[in-house]
């Protein structure tokens, strides 16, 4: 049996240069993970502070900047199986009482 690769990762619930509420939850998905074998994994890295999660959504921390790169891949042993999505926004402040 062979590896399927991912062909390319897309963001969802955000747009470059946007200004979303805290708390929003964003998505990254493969496309054509449907036929990809082994299903794909999901990496996230913010290139303002270092920080990583693992899996397909992301839950924003209020007043952070984000620039966000969503790594899809599916193949670890082989090099070249992975898709990538970048996007830049901001995370609203939270309102204090």
């Amino acid at each position: 049996m062979h590896a399927v690769c991912v062909a390319s990762a897309r963001i969802t619930g955000v747009t470059n240069g946007s200004t979303v509420d805290e708390n929003t939850e964003i998505s990254c998905a493969a496309d054509g993970s449907a036929t990809a074998y082994p299903p794909a994994q999901y990496r996230w890295r913010n290139a303002v502070d270092g920080s990583q999660s693992a899996g397909p959504q992301l839950t924003l921390k209020p007043g952070t900047l984000y620039k966000l790169t969503c790594i899809a891949s599916n193949n670890f042993n082989r090099q070249g199986c992975f898709a990538t999505a970048y996007v830049e926004f901001n995370s609203k402040l939270a309102y204090s009482s």
